[in-house]
């Protein structure tokens, strides 16, 4: 009695898809239509690799591999540049808080007639 051939485990075929997936990110270019078509069935992320397909499908990292760190040090300046543009200073919101908050003492003191002599 012939045996039928065997379906793959799904474990298997997790493995055959990480490995179609790293030949696709190995080429010099990445072909991007390559990568949605086996990304479409799920990214498994043994290798790691889940973050990278998705810089390139979403257009942060370009195609060219030669081309990532070059565009990856730029990203990282900008957010440095952003970082420093939109978030606040911490000593400088604490020392601005210290003196917002002598204000606001002062004020009361100014209101209760303490620095006006009247009380």
């Amino acid at each position: 009695m012939a045996s039928s051939p065997r379906s793959p485990q799904p474990a298997e075929l997790e493995i055959s898809r990480q490995s179609r997936i790293l030949a696709a990110l190995s080429k010099k270019v990445i072909d991007l239509d390559e990568l949605r078509m086996l990304a479409a069935q799920g990214v498994p992320d043994g290798a790691g690799v889940r973050s990278t397909v998705w810089k390139l499908l979403l257009g942060y990292l370009p195609k060219d591999r030669a081309l990532w760190e070059q565009e990856l040090a730029k990203k990282r300046s900008q957010y440095e540049a952003f970082k420093d543009e939109f978030l606040p200073n911490t000593v400088e919101v604490a020392r601005l808080g210290d003196q917002k908050a002598t204000v606001t003492e002062m004020q009361s003191m100014l209101r209760m007639g303490f620095l006006t002599g009247r009380r």
